[in-house]
């Protein structure tokens, strides 16, 4: 009933164009109230996300947005994008975004979900005693891909690569922080971390393809000079040149298998990213441990 009186008020006027639909609805439960696949044959939508936030703490942003950008007289409304964060200097904290998705959960960028919270028991058994030593920035990465699994496995069709690119987020954010900056610390590695182009670069500017080629580099420099071996042992007292070619190995597979050939155009399968679900825990529960400062 309520998608059907939307439907009736945004009929089109004769102009040729949709209405324009903004959703500022506070949390997800309100959401899932209404039918957005026939509201969207009416009107092109414009549901509310944000980067770090989910539920009722995003009013007072929504409503700052809101009062700010469509009841100020001496300004026109914004023009509205999809899947683009939107940055205001009035938004509650400094690292506030907001996003607009075409369909409630269909965005691939990050943004907080009121559910994922739910999961973080049942992860944390699958990821054993790897989970509690993940930065909070990985954990909610994979959280959000558990959620948005659970949410759209039951449905046809659907696209998996959300959820699949949140779970490789996780990898490149945790061998950024853990291995990546680490190693880039031990004198004469730092020059080895390179972009496609060869220019000397971060380890957060880093892709997973740069830090493979990095891997293999630092292997190389172990075996021409003693010093760097010495030091990467007292650094990482499990890690050999052997585990760092397994590590690379295992980055390369989830770069080619699970990452690099979905993050534009392709559709993920429910199978494709079941797989890379059960890659995720084991590559966590082997590689955790290992690369754990001595």
């Amino acid at each position: 009933m309520l998608a059907e009186i939307i439907c009736h008020l945004t009929k089109d006027t004769g102009s040729g164009c949709k209405a324009r639909l903004l959703d500022l609805l506070s949390e997800e439960s309100y959401q899932d109230a209404f039918d957005w696949g026939l509201i969207s044959k009416h009107a092109t939508c414009f549901n509310r996300a944000y980067k770090l936030k989910a539920g009722p703490e995003t009013l007072i942003n929504s409503a700052r947005f809101f009062r700010s950008e469509f009841l100020h007289d001496e300004k026109e409304p914004p023009e509205l994008f999809h899947d683009k964060y939107i940055y205001r200097r009035y938004l509650d904290k400094p690292e506030d975004r907001i996003l607009f998705e075409a369909q409630p959960k269909t965005t691939r960028k990050q943004v907080a979900r009121e559910g994922i919270v739910e999961f973080i028991p049942q992860l944390k058994q699958l990821y054993g005693e790897s989970w509690d030593s993940l930065p909070d920035r990985v954990k909610n990465e994979i959280a959000n891909s558990e959620y948005s699994y659970q949410h759209h496995c039951d449905l046809r069709d659907f696209d998996f690569t959300a959820a699949g690119i949140c779970l490789s987020k996780a990898v490149e954010i945790w061998v950024e922080e853990k291995v990546a900056r680490p190693l880039v610390e031990i004198d004469k590695l730092a020059t080895l971390l390179k972009d496609r182009g060869g220019h000397q670069i971060y380890p957060e500017e880093a892709t997973l393809g740069d830090t493979e080629k990095f891997l293999k580099e630092v292997v190389d420099k172990i075996y021409q000079d003693p010093k760097v071996w010495y030091a990467l042992n007292r650094r990482f007292s499990e890690i050999t040149p052997d585990k760092i070619a397994g590590f690379k190995n295992d980055l390369k597979e989830i770069k080619d298998k699970y990452r690099n050939g979905w993050a534009h155009k392709k559709i993920m399968k429910r199978n494709t990213y079941e797989e890379f679900r059960e890659l995720s825990p084991n590559f966590f529960k082997t590689w955790v441990p290992k690369w754990k400062h001595s």
